[in-house]
């Protein structure tokens, strides 16, 4: 990293928007903010720090070649860098404040006097075609936002309002701008306002903080919204409320700031209008305090209760030991891609060390020494039972990252779980970390689904980067996010299309997921007109893969390498002659080949050929449901002519986190309701069962097909509960530890999941349950195992102080799935290790004898080399022996002893 970006003291929101975007001009570099901030840009760093590329002076490198300066030139408010401003190291400025006498001078500069500086580099982004997450558009926004006074300052130029309305159109977080900016106001509002804020009311109702503030006006005042906005940020209110009689009525305008509170559906006796957040009404003939009384009513009734931290916690935490070894925290940190450990002392809670505190002891080479020396004694803990606002407070207000969960304040074996700053902002705002890469810019994630068990649709944002559903040509978003290696496939496949005289379509799931910035498929979906087969000859041709031709259906696979596939259908019509039959095929358009598809998202059609290539086809309203983040399924039937369509909305629902519409969520539970599934071929229900496995989050999945009640169609009488969906979560966290792991057969996810799940249950009952799902005798034999052996073993061993060689001897007949079960279930630390251990250790160990070293010692060969070794290798286990001339003794005096035995027995017998 050889560019530095910094600011100046006291860094306002256009510094800091400055220094982002100067981030994405410049993309090898880092930012270093002053100590000095303002007060909102601080609280916005604390909780959002972990997206931003911000270092910290501390750890500031001396080999920068290139500094670059935002919003500011001068000298004296620059003073936390200024031994890089004595050293000869190239400077670049952005800058829109008149010159002063103190200004340093850039080797290169870009100063000109406008409304924000963000608003010069936003200019300079969109010039390059630089790609923004939602969240960079969003701060850059409140950049020019907050030094433009909302557009109205006079120094506000055209080229300001242009920078916003492009970060608009981009998408921004709006709820962001309002919680961290606010405009001025007028004269009349701040009458208004103070006479609200000396008439306001805050109280808690099931949980919930909420503002009601009371006034009365004899004019009319505009405004009312933002100003009991100001009043709800001021007491950062979960929801509020205001009535102001004015004009002979009551004025009622209400805002809700969680996304699970429904103030459509809380005041729907009043008839209000607006949206599910931000609602208003008028009242004639009733008073100020009948109307604050039929509020609170219905509050009391309605208002639901908010998540609390045991709802978003992760668990089981990872601790360590306060006398261990920096290096083992950081090994452990590594190992299960966390970035904090809590650490505790004779089981007590005493500090929390982060990735940056190791930073520290690997800096000046302190690995050896222990924890304690680095880690923060300052622990802040919270209750299962604290609300997730709480939560969000105790970290901005202490700057912290991690918050353990804890019943008891101190006691580690009390610890529940653990919330740190992303799973707040999750929660809250619906961001992901993981999603917050070049990719995110083609989609705002949605909102997580109800986490109460019901079936409900989730409240999902709008707001992209790109406007989804007006893109009518992907030739420029194929070339900035598709390898160069499927580019060049594509580009085959147009001019066999163009030589051929064929129509070819891109379609399917690979246009679905280039929309919403998801890893691309290895497969790709091609429909063909008029003639696939013929096509996939000729174009094999030019590939030179395996050709596959499946003559009776219209269709081919050519499979290429690395594992890539191209399937080249016929566009065609299906037919369903009865519910759950496979389809009658015919040749048909491309519009019919798309309507037999399962949902809109998957009815996009891109050409491929030379003069229309990227040309989108959609005929079915694919890209508005994309942008919404809707399932939809094409026609009334879609559920009973293809019953596994069932499966497939649930998977792409809880996938790509998006929701069924009213209409297919009703189509949906009848078909449920029918047990349509039934009529599906055990063969067919199998393969889709099975690809719940493959999918990001497995227990989640099938759990939301048992708020359906759908698993009991699959899995005849299993009753799942709330131990089953613990197990599965242990499991899936499990199977992430073994991806760090080399094992000589990688442990199966769906043979781990499926242990999990019929965990306890009688083997014929498992066998039946594998069978029934296709699985073959070799995988369901080690389900039962895992299943169904695993609970007695885990007993066993919780009771028993075992030995190596013990341990040694019950895990080395398992499957590697009932390991990974064993590490998941184990009642505590000391079992939980015991797979580890087997794993990396003790299944290695071999003694250094064989029985040709046995021959060559004077034993004859025989069964007897098999039982000497076993013995060998159980004493090294033990630590008894070290070296081979340990092993040549142990061997001579077993033998000797097993020689004496027997002429004992004999005298034995003979007396």
């Amino acid at each position: 990293m050889e560019t530095l970006i910094t600011t100046h003291a006291r860094a306002d929101f256009d510094a800091l928007a400055s220094a982002v975007a100067a981030q994405k001009i410049y993309p090898d570099s880092a930012i270093v903010l002053p100590g000095m901030l303002n007060s909102n840009v601080r609280n916005f760093i604390n909780l959002y720090r972990d997206f931003l590329p911000l270092i910290e002076s501390a750890y500031l490198a001396p080999s920068y070649k290139l500094l670059v300066v935002v919003d500011t030139r001068q000298q004296q408010r620059l003073k936390h860098i200024s031994n890089f401003l004595e050293k000869e190291i190239q400077i670049h400025v952005y800058d829109h404040h008149p010159h002063q006498a103190d200004d340093i001078s850039g080797d290169w500069e870009r100063v000109e006097e406008i409304g924000a500086t963000t608003t010069l580099l936003v200019e300079e982004i969109k010039n390059r075609e630089i790609i923004l997450t939602e969240l960079e558009a969003t701060i850059m926004a409140l950049g020019i936002y907050e030094d433009t006074g909302c557009l109205a300052f006079n120094t506000t130029t055209m080229r300001d309002v242009e920078a916003f309305a492009y970060l608009w159109r981009l998408g921004i977080n709006t709820e962001m701008v309002q919680e961290y900016f606010q405009s001025p106001l007028t004269s009349g509002q701040k009458s208004l306002f103070e006479s609200l804020i000396s008439q306001s009311e805050f109280m808690e109702i099931n949980q919930r903080k909420v503002l009601c503030s009371l006034a009365t006006t004899e004019e009319y005042i505009h405004g009312v919204a933002e100003l009991l906005h100001r009043i709800a940020s001021i007491e950062e209110a979960e929801v509020a409320f205001c009535l102001v009689s004015m004009e002979n009525k009551i004025h009622m305008i209400a805002r809700a700031y969680r996304d699970d509170i429904n103030l459509l559906k809380i005041l729907s006796f009043w008839k209000v209008k607006g949206h599910p957040r931000a609602v208003s009404t008028s009242l004639k003939d009733v008073s100020l305090e009948q109307a604050r009384r039929d509020l609170m009513d219905a509050l009391y009734l309605s208002l639901p209760f908010p998540l609390r931290a045991r709802d978003i916690a992760s668990a089981p935490v990872k601790t360590i030991d306060i006398n261990a070894r920096a290096a083992e925290a950081i090994d452990l940190l590594d190992n299960h891609g966390h970035s904090g450990l809590v650490v505790v002392e004779g089981g007590k809670i005493t500090g929390i060390i982060s990735r940056k505190d190791l930073y520290k002891a690997q800096q000046h080479k302190l690995e050896h020494a222990p924890v304690k020396a680095f880690m923060s004694n300052k622990v802040i803990t919270a209750s299962p039972e604290t609300s997730i606002n709480s939560l969000r407070s105790l970290m901005i207000d202490n700057n912290i990252g991690r918050v353990p969960i804890v019943e008891d304040p101190v006691d580690a074996e009390g610890l529940v779980g653990i919330v740190t700053r992303k799973d707040i902002l999750r929660s809250l705002y619906h961001i992901d970390a993981a999603r917050n890469d070049t990719y995110a810019v083609l989609h705002s994630p949605g909102k997580s689904l109800p986490k109460d068990g019901g079936i409900k649709k989730a409240a999902r944002g709008q707001g992209s980067d790109l406007n989804i559903a007006e893109m009518n040509d992907l030739t420029l978003l194929i070339s900035r996010v598709m390898p160069a290696e499927l580019q060049k496939i594509l580009f085959i496949i147009s001019q066999a299309a163009e030589s051929e005289g064929c129509q070819v379509y891109l379609v399917g799931g690979c246009i679905r997921d280039m929309l919403l910035g998801l890893n691309l498929p290895e497969d790709l979906d091609l429909a063909v007109t008029p003639d696939a087969l013929s096509f996939a000859r000729r174009l094999n041709e030019d590939l030179q893969g395996k050709l596959h031709l499946f003559e009776p259906f219209g269709t081919a696979s050519i499979f290429l390498e690395k594992g890539m596939r191209l399937d080249l259908v016929t566009a065609r019509s299906e037919i369903y002659v009865s519910p759950a039959a496979p389809p009658q095929v015919e040749a048909s358009s491309l519009k019919n080949d798309l309507f037999r598809r399962d949902f809109t998202i998957n009815t996009l059609a891109c050409s491929l050929n030379t003069g229309s290539f990227g040309k989108v086809y959609d005929f079915f309203g694919g890209r508005k449901d994309l942008q919404a983040g809707v399932i939809r399924v094409l026609y009334h039937l879609s559920f009973v002519d293809d019953p596994l369509r069932i499966l497939r909305a649930i998977r792409f629902e809880q996938r790509l986190n998006f929701y069924m519409s009213d209409e297919t969520l009703d189509f949906l539970q009848k078909a449920v309701k029918k047990r349509l599934l039934k009529k599906v071929s055990r063969g067919r229900l199998s393969m889709e069962v099975r690809l719940i496995f493959g999918e990001p989050n497995p227990p989640a999945l099938l759990k939301r097909l048992e708020e359906f009640n759908i698993l009991t169609q699959i899995f005849p009488r299993i009753r799942p509960n709330s131990r089953t969906w613990k197990r599965l979560e242990s499991a899936r966290e499990s199977l992430r530890w073994a991806k760090n792991r080399e094992w000589k057969r990688a442990p199966d996810p769906e043979i781990t999941y499926l242990s999990a799940f019929f965990f306890g249950l009688p083997p014929e009952r498992v066998r039946f349950l594998g069978i029934r799902l296709g699985y073959s005798r070799h995988k369901v034999q080690r389900m039962v195992e895992a299943a169904c052996e695993l609970p007695g073993l885990i007993k066993k061993l919780s009771e028993e102080q075992v030995s190596p060689s013990r341990v040694s001897q019950l895990l080395e007949p398992l499957p590697v799935e009932a390991l990974l079960l064993l590490r998941a279930l184990a009642p505590d630390s000391r079992v939980r290790e015991l797979p580890q251990l087997y794993w990396d250790h003790l299944r290695k160990v071999q003694p250094a004898l064989d029985g040709h070293h046995l021959k060559e010692m004077g034993f004859p060969p025989g069964p007897k080399y098999g039982e000497i070794l076993q013995k060998l290798k159980e004493a090294i286990m033990e630590g008894r022996i070290r070296s081979v001339e340990d092993e040549r003794n142990f061997v001579l005096s077993y033998l000797k002893e097993e020689t004496a035995n027997g002429e004992n027995n004999g005298e034995s017998s003979r007396d």
